[in-house]
């Protein structure tokens, strides 16, 4: 539910303009800007429906009282820490009356919108469709920002760690390590090996107790037999002077952090004690008489299930209990797909950092746009330190190389990493649509001249000029014959919007309606746009699901792409002849 204000001195107007919103929205209605001020003391809209003529209190000659209005809630925002969206509605050609002031309004995003009222030629029933498709778009809008908004500051939190990731499995990791960070209680990590574990449990503790020293243990790296010295240490006596004083990890750490990694690995015994040690919080050395507090967060980790084993009866129940305190699950890399791409670019950077750092020559290295997706659809078994390694093998062999820039390509990823060959696609999905169509090339080899010309085949000759209209808003510099040498260039923005308007040509019944597209490249904060376009390019969308991707479109400048949609609708009225001839 939002918050949704109505200025109107008009009652039968305010009734209008709020019956939409009633039945799903807060609405509050004012006839007057004192009303308004009142109100705005104790209740903040989200979006204000201001009628351009209002009076400033009750029974005054209505004016043009919109300046005022918006000035009050541009000062009152400061305390709201937002804006709300503002939509101006005209009745009698106030607007055009104020236009300079109106369209100052709206360049500096004091107001959204302006609409004219309901008249009789437009009907009431029209333009509550339309006031009402515009605020919800105005809401849905506001609602990516903020989500949008949390999602970059939780990346931005995480990077402060040196953790890279963008996937809202593991933004959502943020709440649970804060909450951990409030409690005295023992954590539990769970995940499978090199998801970053160990990186989390560093995360909670420079929340904590950053001051502090953090000391890791894992159980599978110890034998049996040294655990207890390891863990409790020994307190040398001279009838044992073959055991000498050893401070052991835990009097070590203080009122530190203890990790103690692949917990499931203790034996049975092992359990028993690191139990007690946690259920009265002291300890005592091996050969030692005295007892020494515990003053430690303890931390565990583990790529098992603890609860299935406490089943099996390989783990004591009563430990399990004083571990899981507060569990933290943390996901697999095959969850978390959007960040295989910034992590290999980030574990790459590193490796070039370290080697010149160290005084070693490196190129510069970069990865070639099909790597990237190699890598994303490999499932990482080993997860996060998988890509690591292969990364850093990668790069050690592409280092060798006599230049000052290396672009490292797919046959060197697949001799470093053979078990990718399984995720590299034999063929392009697009591919058959090319054939059916008898154009030769496959996709990922479609030339800009390639593509136009198959465009035009494919057009009336009113749709063919708009066409070659758009070509020019495309790519606005001197055109030169088709097949030249010039236009076989694979400008990303140019060749992709030909491929995305093929792509319609060929399967209008699959592909995105075109007003969508329009709308939109027409969107008019064009950074939310943006990232619009880059969730329906990469992730399952209905309608998107059998097209290609349109995330190139985000390359043209906003202007350009303005002109594109504009001449999208036109180009693409007439269904070409090949889609006729199937259907008859």
């Amino acid at each position: 539910m939002s918050n949704i204000l109505v200025v109107d001195d008009v009652k039968r107007d305010r009734e209008m303009l709020a019956g939409p919103f009633r039945s799903a929205h807060d609405v509050r209605c004012v006839g007057a800007l004192d009303e308004a001020c009142r109100l705005l003391d104790k209740w903040w809209p989200d979006v204000a429906l201001i009628d351009a003529m209002f009076p400033k209190v009750p029974n005054d000659v209505p004016s043009f009282q919109a300046g005022f209005l918006l000035d009050l809630i541009e000062k009152k925002s400061i305390s709201y820490a937002r804006r709300p969206q503002v939509i101006l509605l005209s009745g009698q050609n106030e607007a055009a009356k104020k236009f300079e002031e109106v369209r100052s309004w709206l360049h500096d995003g004091r107001i959204a919108d302006v609409i004219a009222k309901a008249t009789a030629d437009m009907g009431v029933n029209f333009f509550e469709a339309l006031l009402q498709l515009r605020v919800e778009n105005l809401l849905e809008r506001r609602k990516w920002r903020s989500v949008q908004s949390s999602a970059e500051s939780d990346a931005e939190w995480f990077r402060q760690f040196g953790i890279v990731t963008c996937s809202p499995k593991m933004l959502a990791l943020r709440r649970d390590l804060e909450a951990a960070a409030r409690s005295n209680a023992s954590i539990l990590f769970i995940g499978e090996r090199g998801t970053g574990k160990t990186s989390l449990a560093r995360v909670l503790h420079t929340l904590t107790r950053q001051e502090k020293r953090f000391l890791e243990l894992n159980s599978a790296n110890i034998a049996p037999a040294l655990f207890e010295s390891e863990l409790f240490g020994i307190e040398g006596t001279k009838d044992h002077p073959q055991f000498p004083k050893k401070e052991g990890l835990l009097e070590e750490v203080a009122d530190g952090t203890f990790l103690l990694d692949d917990i499931h690995n203790l034996a049975g015994d092992h359990q028993r004690k690191l139990n007690q040690v946690l259920q009265g919080r002291k300890f005592i050395k091996v050969n030692g008489k005295s007892e020494i507090l515990f003053r430690a967060r303890f931390v565990s980790a583990t790529n098992e299930n603890l609860e299935t084993l406490v089943s099996q009866g390989a783990f004591r129940a009563e430990l399990y209990d004083r571990i899981n305190g507060f569990h933290i699950t943390v996901p697999r890399l095959s969850e978390r797909a959007d960040d295989i791409g910034p992590l290999a670019e980030n574990f790459l950077e590193a490796y070039i950092g370290e080697q010149r750092d160290a005084g070693n020559r490196c190129p510069s290295m970069r990865l070639h746009a099909k790597c990237f997706a190699i890598l994303s659809a490999y499932e990482w078994p080993g997860n996060v330190r998988q890509l690591e390694n292969t990364v850093k093998r990668l790069a050690a062999f592409a280092a060798g190389a006599d230049t000052n820039e290396v672009e490292i390509d797919v046959d060197l990823l697949l001799k470093v990493e053979p078990s990718l060959e399984k995720v590299v696609p034999s063929g392009n999905e697009y591919d058959p649509i090319l054939k059916e169509a008898g154009i030769s090339p496959s996709w990922a080899d479609l030339t800009e001249t390639q593509a136009e010309q198959a465009i035009r085949s494919l057009l009336s000759d009113y749709a063919r000029d708009r066409f070659e209209a758009m070509l020019g808003a495309l790519k606005p510099r001197k055109r030169t014959e088709p097949g030249s040498p010039g236009r076989n260039s694979q400008d990303p923005a140019t060749i992709h919007c030909l491929k995305a308007l093929l792509y319609f040509l060929l399967r209008p019944e699959h592909a995105v309606p075109v007003q969508e597209l329009v709308d939109l490249l027409q969107v008019s904060a064009w950074e939310t746009g943006k990232k619009i376009l880059n969730i329906l390019a990469g992730k399952p969308h209905p309608k998107l699901e059998a097209a290609p991707p349109f995330a190139p479109f985000l390359e043209l400048p906003e202007a350009r792409a303005r002109q594109v949609a504009r001449l999208l609708p036109d180009v693409l009225r007439v269904p070409p002849l090949s889609v006729l001839q199937s259907k008859a």
